[in-house]
């Protein structure tokens, strides 16, 4: 599964904008958080925090003793706090922010115990976790790896049938979290979004909502009608708008897929 050329390229731009020491720092800490051979949490020492944790709770935030509240990035919220919890084997977390804070307070941060690959990819490694891309596109995009590999392999929820990925047209009323897949049939360009339809009754089929500003900073505006002929994946929160519809606000949101 790859991106579009095009988004790939600009993927990097955005993340090659941060400054060369926060590069360097999040660098080290992807390495942690893929179980990197060699990679440890002293070796992104510079860009962490440690600190107790004294309470799990849902939409998989984390409360640490000194009253911050962390939020596993780029992982849809739909976890249960029990499975969070029993990932957490010591009483201290290493943790690096990866977005700005959350209007809810949160601190959205890849978190990881000393000796360990980071909890975001412990869960999505065993099936128990899907990601949403929302913050950090490298991030995201390792993350996602190891969710295909998840898939492919049945494990954890994908094997039991509560993680799946649903064709776009027609679909069942859905709501919460989910992941599309289906072929571009047409596109649409309004003053407000720019739109991806996957069938020609709206009503009845996916559709996918970007907003100008989005798709002009991802490199998508002009190249929307190359879509179209091609299955993507896609995915978010469902909601009703005349008809299912997703709306993205990150490039990884979006898959071009064989």
């Amino acid at each position: 599964m790859l991106y579009p050329a095009e988004l790939r390229a600009h993927i990097w731009i955005v993340t090659a904008t941060f400054a060369p020491r926060q590069w360097l720092r999040l660098g080290a800490g992807l390495a942690v958080a893929l179980g990197l051979a060699g990679a440890t949490a002293e070796a992104a020492a510079e860009a962490t925090e440690e600190a107790g944790w004294v309470a799990v709770g849902e939409a998989l935030v984390i409360e640490l003793d000194s009253g911050e509240r962390l939020r596993l990035a780029e992982l849809a919220p739909e976890v249960p706090a029990a499975t969070l919890r029993a990932l957490l084997g010591g009483a201290r977390l290493t943790f690096e922010p990866v977005g700005a804070r959350q209007r809810t307070g949160h601190l959205p941060a890849l978190v990881w115990e000393p000796g360990h690959a980071s909890l975001q990819a412990r869960l999505v490694e065993q099936g128990l976790a899907q990601v949403w891309p929302s913050h950090d596109a490298a991030l995201a995009t390792a993350l996602l790896a190891l969710e295909d590999a998840a898939r492919t392999a049945g494990r954890g929820l994908w094997g039991s049938g509560d993680f799946r990925v649903l064709e776009a047209t027609p679909t069942p009323s859905v709501e919460g979290f989910a992941i599309f897949r289906g072929e571009v049939v047409s596109v649409g360009r309004t003053d407000r979004f720019l739109y991806l339809n996957f069938g020609a009754r709206f009503r009845e089929s996916v559709s996918v909502r970007i907003r100008p500003r989005d798709g002009r900073s991802w490199g998508l505006t002009n190249r929307l009608d190359d879509l179209v002929g091609q299955r993507i994946e896609v995915r978010g929160f469902a909601f009703e708008d005349g008809g299912p519809m997703l709306e993205l606000d990150h490039p990884a949101q979006l898959r071009v897929v064989d």
